[in-house]
């Protein structure tokens, strides 16, 4: 982009800016996917574990 921009090719620079803004958008989703998907995968694997200690605390009482 900034070549075209040099070389005064207005054409060629507004091109490749729209797909680097394409691309930075495209990251910033992917990322905030991942991290929302990290979020609840981690909340369900601590909800799974909490269960499971309490499960274990209620069999050990009742004997």
């Amino acid at each position: 982009m900034k070549n075209f921009i040099a070389l005064k090719d207005s054409e060629k620079s507004q091109e490749y800016y729209r797909k680097l803004h394409i691309a930075t958008v495209n990251t910033e989703s992917k990322l905030s996917l991942a991290n929302e998907w990290f979020v609840n995968n981690y909340e369900n694997n601590n909800n799974t574990i909490t269960n499971l200690i309490e499960k274990n605390k209620k069999i050990r009482y009742t004997y």
